[in-house]
């Protein structure tokens, strides 16, 4: 938690790793274009973020911090990767514990999330 309180902000580096999903050099993934959905009616209690996008190094660590800097508390995080494409999914509520359903403030952290991946796209 102190990393994400530091004032000044120095994104960490990470180690170039690949695993049994990634895609074999040469080959050909499709790039699709990254989607944040916000699902507020499944759970009770939490909102639900739905984020597609192409695997890069630091991309969760960013788009956690971005959560952070939004108010967001993560309950509960799922988080799938299958070649080149993650699925990552994060029930969150706002830090006072409720849940955030206010249309303008949903549109705002789909909207930053958005920005936080395509802004990582040169990571």
């Amino acid at each position: 938690m102190a990393v994400l309180k530091q004032a000044t902000y120095v994104p960490p580096t990470f180690p170039q790793v690949w695993g049994a999903n990634a895609p074999r050099p040469g080959s050909r993934v499709p790039v699709l274009p990254p989607q944040v959905r916000v699902d507020t009616s499944t759970s009770d209690r939490f909102t639900i973020l739905d984020i597609f996008a192409s695997d890069r190094r630091g991309l969760l660590y960013a788009i956690t911090r971005r959560l952070f800097e939004l108010r967001l508390s993560v309950h509960r995080a799922k988080i799938g990767t299958r070649m080149a494409q993650v699925v990552d999914v994060f029930y969150v509520t706002a830090w006072d514990g409720q849940k955030v359903v206010d249309a303008a403030t949903l549109e705002e952290i789909r909207r930053r999330l958005l920005e936080e991946i395509l802004q990582n796209l040169a990571i």
